[in-house]
């Protein structure tokens, strides 16, 4: 059962919500997903994916922090129009669009980062 409090299994549907609606929101129908290299496989920390957008010829790179620490990422493709988004536990903090940057990117804990590529 999903609603049992404290079972480890279980799905906490208010913590799920705004990590679908922050992927949902980038990663759109017609996407196609891409290999993306350099990340790790250790999915108790770091997860990435990449989808490129054929009609709109930009990608889009989702990472999602499950560490209990930061993480520092580097895109190589980081171009001054590129925007990247972050979804925290923190209300406030839902796609917040994050200041442009050219240097390494830090995820916060238990987080989602987005960027898109134009």
């Amino acid at each position: 059962d999903y609603r049992q409090p404290g079972d480890p299994d279980t799905l906490l549907l208010p913590q799920l919500y705004p990590a679908c609606a922050h992927f949902s929101r980038f990663v759109r129908p017609g996407m196609v997903r891409i290999a993306l290299t350099g990340h790790t496989d250790d999915y108790t920390a770091l997860l990435a994916s990449a989808w490129l957008d054929p009609g709109a010829g930009r990608t889009v790179v989702v990472y999602v922090n499950n560490a209990d620490t930061p993480r520092e990422v580097v895109l190589r493709s980081l171009h001054p129009t590129s925007r990247a988004y972050l979804t925290t536990g923190i209300e406030a903090d839902s796609v917040r669009p994050l200041p442009p940057t050219d240097g390494p990117l830090t995820i916060p804990p238990k987080s989602l980062l987005t960027v898109v590529l134009n």
